[in-house]
């Protein structure tokens, strides 16, 4: 992913020469340090690049979940170091820039590394529901004749419905376990909320059909019907874009960042040199 080399962009842009005596002398010096620092972790810094790269083409592999919590260390790393050193007063606002610009660099390696280890999480525990679903519409859609096996499939249905609620709660909970990423957190929720429904309404059709509320059935199963997309309605899409679009407006954020960062340095240049 390209934010994750503008660390080392912007690091590096700090190597030029400066001016003036003293003060020329005590910028050279924090700038050798800074240099220094980037330069001993040029390989990391490289490894973070390459994980990055793999994440995106698969997200599931363990490796890159791994290669990713070693970018994680690798950037607070870089960001420990840098925080050691002590820059003069002229420096203090660039070294200002530089550690914010590498403290986002980590708050994004992070959600890169929650989301490596979220998203198949996420995607696993819903994995009985395919065979659930399936299950509670073939059982559903049985039927039969006489009063006495039209009563008999009705006990079935009802423990059909008692079966699918029953493993509807158990995804649920397991669900409650994760801390999605920002990203990934209107889709989390929206699911969350969509099983609730299913749950609560399988319930209530499982009632209906114990005490042949007939007039109830009808309604319920629209209401069934419902909660199966609701996670996948309009409103729950725009909030998902919304998430989309703060991350990546997290990554322009960088770019812009590493700008500042040049142009004080630059300042400093034209200033001391």
């Amino acid at each position: 992913m390209r934010a994750c080399l503008v660390v080392a962009i912007a690091v590096a842009l700090l190597a030029a020469g400066c001016g003036g005596h003293s003060k020329r002398s005590a910028i050279a010096d924090y700038i050798t340090r800074v240099d220094a620092v980037e330069a001993g972790m040029s390989t990391p810094l490289a490894e973070v690049t390459k994980a990055n790269q793999a994440f995106a083409k698969s997200q599931a592999k363990p490796k890159v979940v791994a290669e990713l919590a070693v970018s994680v260390r690798t950037m607070q790393t870089l960001q420990a170091k840098l925080r050691k050193i002590t820059p003069p007063p002229e420096a203090r606002h660039l070294h200002a820039l530089v550690l914010e610009l590498v403290g986002r660099e980590v708050t994004l390696a992070q959600e890169l590394q929650s989301l490596s280890t979220f998203v198949p999480q996420f995607q696993s525990a819903l994995k009985p529901m395919t065979a659930a679903n399936t299950q509670l519409k073939a059982d559903l859609g049985k039927t039969a004749k006489g009063t006495a096996a039209t009563k008999a499939l009705d006990a079935q249905k009802v423990v059909a419905l008692q079966s699918y609620a029953a493993t509807v709660g158990a995804v649920i909970e397991t669900l409650h376990r994760f801390d999605p990423p920002p990203v990934w957190k209107p889709g989390y929720e929206a699911q969350l909320a969509s099983l609730a429904e299913l749950r609560s309404s399988a319930l209530a059709l499982a009632q209906a059909v114990t005490t042949s509320d007939a007039k109830a059935v009808p309604t319920l199963l629209q209401r069934f019907d419902a909660a199966a997309v609701s996670s996948q309605s309009v409103a729950v899409q725009k909030r998902q874009i919304a998430a989309v679009k703060a991350y990546d407006a997290q990554i322009k954020a960088l770019v812009t960042l590493a700008r500042k960062v040049q142009a004080e340095r630059g300042r400093l240049q034209r200033t001391y040199s």
